[in-house]
């Protein structure tokens, strides 16, 4: 007869063979288990989210960026309030500019009322791309192109023709008044031209006509 310490023995080594079988396998420091962009953000508290953000944008595969750059803009809202996201997004088109024009995109659709400080934030951050900064927020915001104009302005006043290059591509129908806006307002003054650009826009809005209130 087998000693009983011996028997108690071979049953622990038979439990741990089962075990084995049928947890999942653990994830080691050199293979972590993948973390979505929610759950990465969540393990680090708010000041540190702008960085960590970039992070995860970076480090993911090029073909993947866009797509983790959505994802991590759609966890910021749901963490942190709608302040801190022009900080993500100047972080993100810092570390990846390329990545500017889908930051600004989708922070824009997120919050549509802040896409001139997410067009001056991710200037800031990455000031060679004006044209896809503007594209991309008066794409998102086609009623607040004035705002995106005039902040993109403010970052980078000698691209004035850019700009409203860009504006025009993405809201095609500003053009016929932005063009009445610069004879009247007879200065190169973006702000002016915006502002009578808008007001010709809302007076032929009121009189729903198609030739444009120049009187």
């Amino acid at each position: 007869m087998k000693p009983k310490w011996l028997l108690t023995l071979a049953l622990s080594a038979i439990s741990l063979a089962v075990c084995a079988v049928f947890l999942p396998p653990s994830h080691t420091s050199a293979n972590p288990a993948p973390a979505t962009p929610f759950l990465a953000l969540s393990a680090v508290c708010v000041p540190e989210m702008p960085a960590k953000a970039a992070e995860l944008v970076h480090a993911a595969d090029p073909i993947e960026r866009a797509q983790t750059v959505q994802d991590t803009l759609h966890a910021i809202t749901m963490l942190a309030k709608p302040g801190l996201m022009p900080y993500v997004v100047s972080a993100i088109c810092a570390k990846d500019p390329e990545m500017a024009a889908t930051a600004v995109l989708t922070a824009t659709e997120l919050q549509g009322e802040d896409a001139g400080r997410f067009c001056l934030a991710a200037l800031c951050a990455a000031p060679a791309q004006v044209e896809p900064i503007v594209t991309a927020a008066c794409e998102a915001a086609p009623a607040d192109f004035a705002n995106v104009a005039l902040a993109a302005a403010e970052q980078a006043p000698s691209q004035k023709a850019l700009i409203l290059q860009a504006v025009t591509n993405a809201v095609p129908d500003v053009q016929r008044f932005l063009d009445a806006a610069e004879i009247q307002a007879g200065t190169d003054d973006l702000l002016p031209v915006m502002r009578q650009t808008v007001l010709l826009m809302r007076q032929a809005a009121k009189s729903d006509t198609n030739s444009l209130p120049l009187n």
